[in-house]
């Protein structure tokens, strides 16, 4: 009785968990951040001393980041902020309350929507270390 019950929420789980992680990006930065779907990055062609943007393996670059996401893909995202926008975050690889205030920042900045969520509006607004210095995304050349 005990392993029917112990499989049965495990199977629970995994599907709890696998929705979650599945969840697909869309063009605004709003949404669940425990669906957040920057899962790697992807390399900026001659991008120099910071040569990655956060990015999805299954949608290129459009993916969104939120508080509690991990990994590469918010530690790129970090490094663009500080480097190229003047936030004084760390790059922890951690989306914690000083990333949040940091995106939020950017997104005044640019006049984007104030959420602390980094998706695609908050990618295209705010400026990336590439080839020719800070820029604008589309000066990157990535899809």
């Amino acid at each position: 009785m005990w392993r029917k019950t112990g499989a049965s929420l495990g199977t629970a789980l995994v599907l709890i968990l696998s929705s979650v992680s599945g969840a697909a990006a869309d063009d605004s930065d709003s949404g669940s951040v425990a669906q957040a779907s920057c899962d790697t990055t992807l390399r900026i062609p001659g991008g120099g001393m910071i040569g990655v943007v956060p990015a999805n393996t299954g949608s290129g670059s459009n993916c969104i980041l939120g508080v509690g996401n991990q990994g590469s893909a918010v530690r790129a995202l970090q490094d663009h902020l500080r480097i190229c926008n003047s936030q004084p975050v760390s790059t922890d690889g951690i989306y914690g309350p000083q990333t949040k205030a940091a995106v939020e920042m950017v997104q005044r900045r640019y006049g984007a929507t104030v959420d602390g969520v980094y998706g695609s509006q908050t990618r295209n607004a705010m400026l990336w270390f590439g080839r020719n210095g800070c820029g604008p995304w589309s000066r990157l050349g990535i899809r």
